[in-house]
């Protein structure tokens, strides 16, 4: 593995962790805004590279 494959696995772990830690603080209502808008902003951009379910 190369040296930029390392630091890019540590890099998204660290990433990853400080997403979980922000969302157990977060409160639901703020949550179930994120959620309603992100869900369709990775639809179009699932659809946009012609990944979505009904393009298949």
């Amino acid at each position: 593995m190369s040296l930029a494959e390392s630091f890019g696995l540590v890099l998204n772990q660290e990433l990853i962790e400080g997403l979980q830690n922000s969302l157990h603080r977060m409160s639901e209502d703020i949550l179930s805004w994120f959620v309603a808008t992100t869900k369709g902003d990775s639809r179009a951009m699932l659809d946009g590279f012609g990944l979505s379910r009904t393009h298949r």
